[in-house]
C-alpha cells in the first residue's frame, strides 16, 4: 500500500502538468461536482475532505477526476452510487455507442456505494422510460453504451449492489458492446454483489477490460466471481493483482471465488496471486468456461494458496471447461483443495479442453479433503480433454479416492497424454496410482523422478493402451515407492500390449520400491495374464535395478548409474530446471552437470523453473541409509 499511496503523488505531478492544457475546475463539497461543467481536457480536482454523494454524476468524455489520494473521500451513504457513464441511456433502452469514453477517475477513496432499488427495464413495453437514470448494478460506478475509461488509484470500499434486488458488480458494472475500462493500482475492500462479480462485472462484446495491479480482499459475490466477473467475447488482461479471502457465498454453487471468466472471451492472468479464495461451485481461485478449441486462456507465474471448493465440484485453485485451451506457466500451488470431487490444483471437465503446464509446482493439494470421494490430488482432466505437463514439481498432493496426483481421461477417450521433466514426491492416494493416463491414443512419461509415493491398491503409474495408440515409458527413476496393497508398478489395461508397434518401455531406474521383483513392470486385467504378474510380451530394454545415488534435491552425483544412460531417442533436450544435457540425457528428472542457459544475450533463451524452487526442494527431504539403498525421506 506504501507504493500505491507514493504513487497517488507522482500521479497528482502529472495531473498538475497536465492541467495546463485544459482548465483546472476546483471543487470541495459534491454540490460543487454536480454543478461543475468541464469540457474535454479539462480536470475536476477534489480538494482533500469528505464528499457526500446524495446523487450519481454523469462523467464528461475526456476530463479527468482527480482528488487528493485517501483523504478524498466519496461518500455514498449506501444509497447511491457515485459517477455513471451510460450516455443517453436515460431516453432509449438501445443507445449503443453512447456511452462516454476517455475520462479518468484517480487518487481517490469511494465508499459506500450502492446500487438502485429500481432499473429502466421495470416499465419496458409499458411507455416513456421513467426509471432511465437507475440500474440494480454497479454499487459506485456503472458503464455501458460503449462507455470507456480509467480508473486509477482509486480504493473502493463497502460498496454494495442492493441485497433485496440488486444485481451484478458490487462496485463497477461493465456492460454492453464496445464498452472498456482500464483499473490500475486500485484496492477493493469488502465488496460485495448480490449477483455475479463482487468487486465488479464485465460483459459485453467487444472492447478491452484490463485489471493492472489492484488488490482485492474479503470480497463477496451471492452467484458467481466472487472479485471479478468477466464475460463475452472480449480480450481481459488481469496482472500483478492480490486476491485475499474472495469467495462465492454459499448456499449459492456460484463458480470463481476470487475471479470467473465466461461466454467465449481470452483469459490472460499473469503475476498474481490467490491466498484463501473458496467458492462451493467450481474454481476456487479462478473458473474458466465457455469459449471454444480456438479460445487460448493463460494463466502465468500465478500463485494459488489454500483456495478450496467447499461444495462438491472441481478445481481447488483453477477449473476450465468448455473446449478451450488453457496454458498455466511458472505458477505454484500450495494446500488448494476439493471438498468432495476432483483436481485439489487444477480440474480440467469437458470434453476437448487442452491443459497445458509448464514449470509449476503443486504442493499439498487435495482432493477430497471432506473424506467420501475425491480423485486427483493436484491435475484432473476429465472427459476426453488432452494434458502436457512438463518441468513441474508435484509434492504431497493426496485424494480420498484416486490418483495422489495427476489423472486423466475417460472411458470416451482418446485424449493425449504428455509428462516429461517432472518430480513426483510423498504423493499419496486413498486408492489406485499416483498418475493415470486412462485412454489415450498417445500417453508419454518421460524423464521423471518418482520419490516415496505410495498409492493406493496398484501401482504408482498407470498407463492405459489401446490397439492403434502411441506410448512410451522412458528415462524415468523411480526410488522408494510403495503400495499399499503390494500391487505391481507400472500397470497398463486395455488392448495387450503384445506385438503392440506403438508401446515402448526403455531405460527405466527401479530402486527400494516396495514391491516384489519382476512385479515393478506391468500389471494386466485382460484374459490370460493374471492381475499383479509381470507380463512377459513386453519388451523392455535399458532396465537399470541401482542406487540412482541422487542428492538431498534429487540431482544425480558423480558416478551414478543413471548417468548418460537415457534413452536419447526419447529424451527432452532439457531437464525440469530447463537446463541442457550434457552427452547423452541422463535418467531421471535432473541432468547431472547439466549446462544453465545463458541470459538470452547468447542466443539461447532462459527456460525451465528458477533454480531456487528446486533447491529449495532439499529442505523437504533427507537421504535416508536402508540396507544400502539411498531412499529420500521426508523430514
Amino acid at each position: 500500500m506504501f507504493v500505491k499511496r507514493l504513487s497517488f503523488v507522482m500521479l497528482a505531478l502529472v495531473l498538475v502538468g497536465a492541467s495546463a492544457f485544459g482548465a483546472v475546475i476546483n471543487v470541495t463539497d459534491w454540490a460543487g461536482v454536480v454543478a461543475a461543467t468541464p469540457g474535454s481536457g479539462d480536470t475536476v480536482s477534489f480538494a482533500a475532505g469528505t464528499y457526500a454523494a446524495t446523487s450519481q454524476v454523469a462523467l464528461v468524455s475526456g476530463v479527468t477526476y482527480s482528488g487528493a489520494g485517501d483523504t478524498t473521500i466519496i461518500d455514498c451513504g449506501s444509497a447511491n452510487r457515485a459517477f455513471t457513464a451510460w450516455g443517453t441511456r436515460e431516453t432509449s433502452l438501445t443507445p449503443a455507442g453512447t456511452g462516454q469514453t476517455g475520462w479518468t477517475i484517480s487518487n481517490m477513496k469511494i465508499i459506500n456505494g450502492m446500487s438502485d432499488t429500481l432499473d429502466r427495464d421495470d416499465n419496458a413495453g409499458a411507455g416513456p422510460i421513467t426509471n432511465g437514470d437507475k440500474s440494480l448494478d454497479g454499487g459506485a460506478i456503472i458503464i455501458s453504451n460503449g462507455g470507456s475509461g480509467t480508473i486509477s488509484f482509486v480504493n473502493f470500499v463497502d460498496c454494495a449492489t442492493d441485497a433485496t434486488v440488486g444485481d451484478d458488480g458490487g462496485a463497477i458494472k461493465v456492460q454492453g458492446g464496445g464498452s472498456g475500462l482500464t483499473l490500475n493500482t486500485c484496492t477493493f475492500t469488502t465488496c460485495t454483489s448480490r449477483g455475479e462479480g463482487g468487486a465488479m462485472r464485465a460483459t459485453g462484446d467487444g472492447g478491452t477490460v484490463t485489471v493492472d495491479n489492484c488488490d482485492f480482499t474479503d470480497c463477496t459475490a451471492t452467484d458467481d466471481g466472487g472479485a471479478l466477473d468477466l464475460g463475452d467475447e472480449r480480450a481481459y488482461l488481469v496482472q500483478d493483482c492480490d486476491f485475499l479471502r474472495c469467495a462465492v457465498l454459499a448456499p449459492s454453487v456460484g463458480d470463481g471465488g476470487a475471479l470467473r471468466f465466461f461466454g467465449g472471451g481470452e483469459a490472460n492472468v499473469v503475476k498474481s496471486t490467490f491466498t484463501e479464495c473458496t467458492t462451493p461451485g467450481d474454481g476456487g481461485g479462478i473458473n474458466l468456461t465457455g469459449g471454444d478449441s480456438s479460445t487460448q486462456h493463460t494463466i502465468t507465474d500465478c500463485t494459488f494458496t489454500d483456495c478450496s471448493v467447499t461444495g462438491d465440484d472441481k478445481g481447488g485453485g483453477v477449473r476450465f471447461s468448455g473446449g478451450t485451451n488453457c496454458t498455466v506457466t511458472g505458477s505454484t500451488f500450495t494446500r488448494c483443495l476439493t471438498n468432495n470431487d476432483v483436481g485439489g490444483g487444477i480440474g480440467s471437465t469437458s470434453a476437448d479442453n487442452k491443459l497445458t503446464v509448464e514449470n509449476c509446482t503443486f504442493t499439498d493439494c487435495v482432493a477430497g479433503s471432506g473424506g467420501t470421494s475425491g480423485d486427483d490430488g493436484a491435475i484432473s482432466v476429465q472427459n476426453t480433454g488432452s494434458l502436457w505437463v512438463s518441468n513441474s514439481i508435484f509434492t504431497g498432493n493426496s485424494c480420498d479416492d484416486d490418483r495422489g496426483a495427476i489423472g486423466m481421461g475417460s472411458s470416451s477417450g482418446p485424449p493425449v497424454g504428455h509428462i516429461i521433466n517432472c518430480l513426483f514426491v510423498n504423493n499419496t492416494s486413498g486408492d489406485d496410482q499416483i498418475v493415470r493416463l486412462r485412454n489415450t491414443i498417445s500417453s508419454k512419461f518421460i524423464n521423471n523422478t518418482m520419490v516415496n509415493n505410495v498409492p493406493g491398491d496398484q501401482g504408482p503409474l498407470r498407463i492405459d493402451t489401446s490397439a492403434d495408440g502411441s506410448y512410451v515409458v522412458s528415462n524415468n527413476i523411480f526410488i522408494g515407492n510403495t503400495s499399499q496393497a503390494g500391487d505391481a508398478f507400472i500397470e497398463w489395461e486395455g488392448s495387450a500390449p503384445a506385438g503392440l508397434a506403438g508401446l515402448i518401455v526403455s531405460n527405466n531406474c527401479f530402486f527400494g520400491n516396495a514391491v516384489e521383483s519382476g512385479r515393478e513392470l506391468v500389471q494386466s486385467s485382460n484374459a490370460g495374464v493374471d492381475a499383479g504378474v509381470r507380463d512377459d510380451t513386453v519388451t523392455e530394454t535399458g532396465r537399470i535395478e541401482a542406487d540412482p545415488a541422487l542428492d538431498g534435491s534429487y540431482i544425480p552425483t558423480a558416478g551414478s548409474p543413471v548417468i548418460d544412460a537415457g534413452d536419447a531417442a526419447q529424451a527432452p533436450d532439457d531437464d525440469i530446471r530447463g537446463w541442457f544435457a550434457v552427452d547423452t540425457r541422463d535418467i531421471g528428472a535432473f541432468e547431472f552437470g547439466a549446462e544453465e542457459p545463458g541470459d538470452g544475450s547468447d542466443g539461447i533463451p532462459v527456460r525451465g523453473m528458477p533454480v531456487a524452487s528446486v533447491i529449495g526442494l532439499g529442505l523437504l527431504a533427507g537421504v535416508v541409509a536402508l540396507g544400502g539403498a539411498s531412499v529420500l525421506r521426508r523430514k
